[in-house]
């Protein structure tokens, strides 16, 4: 059974592995998250070049705050875009 959304399993992706609450599940899943990643970041086989946020608000202004602090981590080889449009209602 899946825990996600689980009041208390934000405990469990800071917890080292082995340890905390499930545990073995988080970091299965936070392994195929990071698997994904360096596919991603391997621009010579992926062949992503370009990578578009979409989003109003938060969902806006969370990565592009992100995107400036992490600068040095960014890959040269991709190149990181921004859509936002602010809701009328």
């Amino acid at each position: 059974m899946s825990r996600a959304g689980c009041p208390i399993d934000h405990t469990a992706l800071r917890a080292p592995a082995g340890q905390g609450p499930f545990s073995a599940e988080v970091h299965e899943v936070l392994g195929r998250m990071l698997a994904y990643a360096e596919t991603v970041r391997d621009t010579a086989s992926s062949g992503i070049r370009h990578v578009v946020n979409i989003g109003i608000g938060g969902s806006d202004l969370g990565p592009q705050m992100v995107v400036p602090a992490l600068d040095a981590f960014v890959h040269p080889a991709i190149t990181l875009h921004f859509v936002s449009n602010v809701d009328g209602h």
